[in-house]
């Protein structure tokens, strides 16, 4: 209004204040995105929280129900194979010499189940869970379920692999 007085017929724009409102609009549009940023920091920790104390009841509760299952499967088999026992003991082999056969099965079905186990939960992490594979594959992983596997899997064999070796090929072939 005070232009307009001095040079009637003058078009004033008022620029400042729209460059103001906007500058002001950019700082609230930060504040937020920052808050917003700093939230999701927050709840991604808190989510990692509760996924590891998740893994740390899932993982002992999975191991003992495969530990159970495995020593059932076990003990199924060599129930089903007591005529071949006695017959490999009535031609010699030793009750030490059946223990190892039956071992050595269940430490090769454990690697392989290890690996297949690694393989189909790396798969499944990259598919749904994981963006980036270097991420997603650690060799101490691969390593630990080729360990632990086979251990734990001639672990819950070794009681029924001892029964069956322990068996006298007489009575079992004599029952056949």
């Amino acid at each position: 209004s005070e232009i307009a007085k001095v040079l009637p017929g003058t078009k004033v724009l008022e620029r400042g204040r729209k460059a103001l409102a906007r500058a002001e609009a950019r700082n609230k549009a930060k504040k937020s995105a920052d808050r917003a940023v700093a939230e999701a920091e927050a709840s991604g920790v808190q989510l990692m929280a509760d996924r590891r104390q998740l893994t740390s009841v899932l993982v002992p509760v999975a191991m003992i129900g495969s530990f159970a299952w495995i020593t059932l499967l076990a003990l199924g088999n060599s129930r089903q194979r007591r005529s071949e026992i006695g017959i490999l003991r009535a031609i010699g082999l030793g009750s030490r010499q059946v223990l190892v056969l039956f071992l050595g099965k269940a430490l090769l079905v454990g690697l392989i189940g290890g690996a297949i186990g690694y393989a189909t939960g790396f798969l499944a992490g990259s598919r749904w869970g994981a963006t980036v594979d270097a991420d997603l594959f650690q060799v101490h992983w691969l390593i630990t379920a080729l360990l632990l596997a086979p251990l734990l899997s001639a672990t819950a064999s070794w009681i029924p692999a001892l029964l069956a070796s322990r068996q006298d090929p007489a009575v079992v072939l004599q029952e056949q």
